[in-house]
């Protein structure tokens, strides 16, 4: 999840103090990668995927599951194996991250696949020794899953350890579910949890339909007894508001959540940015294929994927950015989507591309959009970026304040790895911090992650082959991104993959009407 640097994070009093000069850096920094690498070819084809584990605690006796809170420990007994010279038996090895609560590992293999079947046949396997070498250390009681949400998240008693109790008063969260303990202590988590919190004004609020049947009423009555009694001071309010919907506040009841990522290197940064575009409109359609995520907090739900959740629980817009108030600072505008969305605009510049598809608002940064306009980005790219740092950066190191501009890049990838979109258009890093020559890619955001290994290495390797018909037979799924947004509800829906209807052009060649 994002950039995982060592250094001291600022508050939110201080770090919105340095918004504008993260953000004129860190397009300088963009705008020296792009001139860097804009004429690079014929990048040989290689991709990766990421699946994010639970680590959960099982009495069978007792017939209960909870989330033991020590993914640190484990993960420093995988690096210190990997230092010991011990790695899973497979060329393509495995590299372990951080996620952002304790209970989540993400695993990712240690080099890249290429473009053959032969890769795409090892994957499943590389998985299953990713699953196996986590589970080497694990106790007696704990089990590897593969889940996008642990179904207790947030309910009484979800976490293995009894000591640990929200904190509604705490520095962090202030969620009446989650401690702030079980939030992964890289101290890049929880500044990110407190400044969204700050930014926003008030704490995330998240509301999923229930599922309605002869126990609705009860579960409902006990949400609301157990929030009037948690937060007296705004209990009622929440109470009132919140209708037939399960109740979260909390950044982990999102980024807590489980997922399955394809990253893949194109050809050049023409590929990249059509593969970005025409991925985009399958996102919808494969949200809804894998969705898993039925139940929150303990109660069924009337909608079967995650996405708006994750979306809610890091909407860190003003009540004006959102539409509910008044500007209440200079150049404070209208903002229509949370930093965790589907796309707002197509970025390629393929005849394909027709303006009248990005039909939906994009608000950008007018300094920014100039500055890259100027700087002989096209204006299909430029109005990209300066749609992404129309964001403020949430966490900013005190030692990485002041950079090198052409060597360094910490800033643009500050904002870029905020906005957590349905696809990601990454550009190389500078090149001074490139030892391994990565070039143009994009990532493939939306899928919720697998119960087994078969099933995940079966999407990873469907969207690898999806890309390479995309880019090989030319094809054409461009659509307009307000129907891809109609798709992207749609998905949520119960049963949507069966059951419901998606917006998808009649013609998908290049030729097509």
């Amino acid at each position: 999840m994002g950039l995982l640097d060592a250094g001291t994070p600022m508050a939110w009093d201080e770090a919105q103090q340095h918004a504008e000069h993260v953000r004129r850096n860190g397009i300088e920094q963009f705008i020296n990668i792009y001139r860097h690498y804009e004429h690079v070819e014929k990048t040989p084809f290689l991709w990766g995927d990421e699946v994010e584990f639970f680590v959960t605690e099982l009495d069978e006796q007792k017939r209960t599951a909870r989330l033991p809170v020590r993914t640190p420990e484990i993960l420093a007994a995988l690096k210190k194996d990997q230092d010991d010279g011990h790695d899973i038996d497979d060329a393509f090895g495995a590299v372990w991250h951080p996620e952002f609560a304790n209970w989540m590992i993400e695993a990712t293999p240690a080099v890249p696949y290429g473009k053959s079947g032969s890769d795409i046949a090892k994957v499943e396997r590389n998985m299953w020794l990713r699953r196996m070498e986590l589970s080497k250390h694990l106790r007696a009681n704990e089990k590897i899953l593969s889940l996008p949400v642990f179904p207790r998240l947030g309910a009484a008693g979800f976490t293995a350890d009894p000591a640990l109790a929200p904190a509604p008063n705490g520095p962090t969260s202030r969620s009446l579910y989650i401690p702030d303990e079980s939030i992964q202590p890289h101290p890049r988590f929880p500044t990110l949890t407190a400044n969204i919190r700050k930014r926003r004004g008030e704490k995330v609020q998240i509301k999923v339909p229930v599922y309605q049947d002869k126990h609705t009423a009860t579960a409902l009555q006990r949400q609301a007894a157990e929030i009037l009694k948690s937060d007296p001071e705004h209990g009622h309010e929440i109470v009132e508001q919140l209708g037939a919907n399960i109740y979260m506040d909390a950044m982990a009841f999102g980024m807590g959540a489980g997922c399955l990522q394809v990253t893949l290197q194109a050809s050049d940064v023409h590929q990249a940015r059509t593969l970005y575009d025409q991925l985009a409109v399958i996102s919808p359609i494969m949200l809804a294929l894998s969705a898993a995520s039925p139940i929150w907090k303990g109660m069924l739900a009337d909608t079967d994927a995650r996405w708006n959740v994750i979306s809610a629980s890091v909407d860190d817009r003003s009540a004006h950015e959102r539409g509910q108030a008044a500007a209440t600072r200079d150049g404070e505008q209208r903002i229509y989507k949370s930093r965790y969305s589907s796309i707002d605009c197509f970025i390629s510049q393929s005849p394909l591309n027709r303006a009248e598809l990005s039909d939906v608002p994009v608000p950008v940064n007018d300094r920014a959009m100039q500055r890259l306009m100027e700087a002989g980005i096209d204006s299909k790219l430029s109005r990209h970026v300066a749609h992404l740092f129309v964001r403020d950066p949430l966490v900013v190191y005190q030692e990485k304040l002041h950079q090198d501009n052409v060597n360094d890049n910490d800033h643009f990838e500050n904002l870029q790895s905020t906005n957590w979109n349905t696809m990601r258009f990454k550009p190389p890093p500078s090149a001074a911090k490139n030892p391994h020559g990565i070039k143009w890619r994009v990532e493939f955001r939306p899928m919720e992650v697998s119960l087994t290994d078969f099933e995940n290495a079966a999407f990873s390797a469907f969207m690898i082959l999806l890309a390479r018909a995309i880019s090989e037979q030319d094809l054409d799924f461009y659509m307009p991104i307000s129907k891809v947004d109609a798709n992207m509800e749609t998905a949520h829906r119960r049963n949507a993959a069966t059951g419901e209807r998606f917006w998808f052009r009649t013609h998908t060649t290049s030729t097509g009407a």
